[in-house]
């Protein structure tokens, strides 16, 4: 029997980090180029920050160890909210699960600034080339960080003129 090679499933714990990384992305930019933030990512912090606390106290995904400090009540389907939990811990622990969660958001944001800086210079060119053309293509931009212009535009072939014998 083989394993399917693409599991749409689980998701790693490295994809967690990547992800909270992308949405901490356009706050850590807000920072490297305006050297000011504004509220804009504010609905970006507060998913990365849910994945990230989910990662440490549902899913054992952090030095704290494989134990479930929060549990969901009620059924979503039934008007209750998942985001209504349950915890039975120490002011102690509770502490603990906010270091924990601190410390994968600044992880995260560490290497958002790092993929950012590293390539700020094809940031630079997508967003000035925004700017003159408004939508870009996935190819367009391919194109554009290979060759760092876009492709010339070509007009399209003008329809050849159909001779039509005159009426008598």
């Amino acid at each position: 029997l083989m394993a399917p090679t693409d599991d749409r499933f689980l998701t790693t714990k490295k994809e967690m980090k990547e992800r909270i990384s992308g949405l901490l992305a356009g706050r850590v930019s807000e920072e490297i180029f305006f050297e000011d933030v504004t509220n804009g990512a504010s609905e970006d912090i507060e998913k990365a920050t849910k994945i990230a606390r989910m990662m440490v106290t549902n899913l054992g995904m952090s030095s704290l160890g494989p134990i479930q400090y929060e549990q969901p009540q009620g059924n979503v389907f039934l008007g209750r909210d998942y985001t209504n939990v349950t915890r039975n811990i120490s002011s102690e622990v509770a502490f603990q699960i906010d270091q924990e969660i601190s410390k994968i958001i600044n992880e995260c944001m560490e290497k958002a600034r790092e993929v950012i800086l590293n390539n700020k210079d094809d940031l630079i060119l997508i967003a000035e080339t925004l700017l003159e053309v408004e939508v870009l293509t996935y190819e367009q931009v391919v194109y554009l960080l290979e060759h760092r212009v876009l492709p010339e535009k070509k007009e399209p072939p003008l329809p050849e003129k159909e001779i039509v014998p005159e009426a008598a």
